[in-house]
């Protein structure tokens, strides 16, 4: 797993032959597939699929298979996973939601806007202990998603917006860090020019 995440990482050409090739994605999903509640197992799976889903054009191949399922349903159900498995859980799904296809089931899928929620709230905002890097996460999955004006609406209209603002001023831990805080806010600035009327939701959330 590590050598595909290496090799994945640092060439696209690369990433694209084992992404495309029939055997090398089916391998680390079978792998997952069998090791769902093996977390070291699992977090090697997240990094090879987050390295061959790094690059646009291999992203949309990624998204093709059961990736997306898979680590969406780990995420659903490990919550008591460290704090960098899921953080690389989530970087895997950020980089399949390069795909436009996936991002646009993704969001008018009710499921997958209360998962995003749901680790939002049991990882970021009930924690006894701030989790900034899988808040990141999270602001990095919603990014991905907000890539229109429509999207940012269904965004709004589902709360994800709302949990997110809720996320960062949950812990003062988030406040003071920087990568955290400038995501979050990148994130606002965005969806406030893509649509007005969530612009005005959140100016109204202070």
């Amino acid at each position: 797993m590590d050598c595909i995440r290496s090799i994945a990482a640092n060439s696209p050409a690369a990433a694209a032959r084992l992404a495309g090739d029939g055997k090398t994605m089916d391998m680390v999903l079978d792998v997952l597939k069998h090791n769902m509640r093996n977390t070291d197992i699992a977090t090697a799976a997240f990094g090879a699929i987050a390295s061959l889903s790094a690059h646009a054009d291999t992203a949309a191949i990624v998204a093709e298979t059961q990736a997306p399922r898979l680590v969406t349903e780990w995420i659903d159900d490990m919550d008591e996973a460290p704090a960098q498995s899921i953080q690389l859980a989530l970087q895997a799904y950020s980089n399949m939601l390069q795909s436009a296809s996936l991002r646009e089931k993704t969001v008018n899928d009710p499921a997958q806007m209360e998962l995003i929620k749901h680790v939002i709230t049991t990882h970021c905002i009930d924690a006894e202990e701030a989790n900034p890097e899988i808040l990141q996460g999270s602001v990095q999955v919603v990014s991905r998603l907000a890539a229109d004006a429509s999207s940012v609406a269904k965004l709004n209209e589902t709360g994800v917006l709302r949990k997110v603002v809720r996320g960062v001023s949950s812990h003062n831990a988030y406040v003071r860090d920087a990568d955290a805080m400038s995501q979050t806010l990148g994130l606002i600035e965005k969806c406030a020019k893509a649509d007005a009327e969530t612009g005005r939701s959140l100016a109204d959330q202070g």
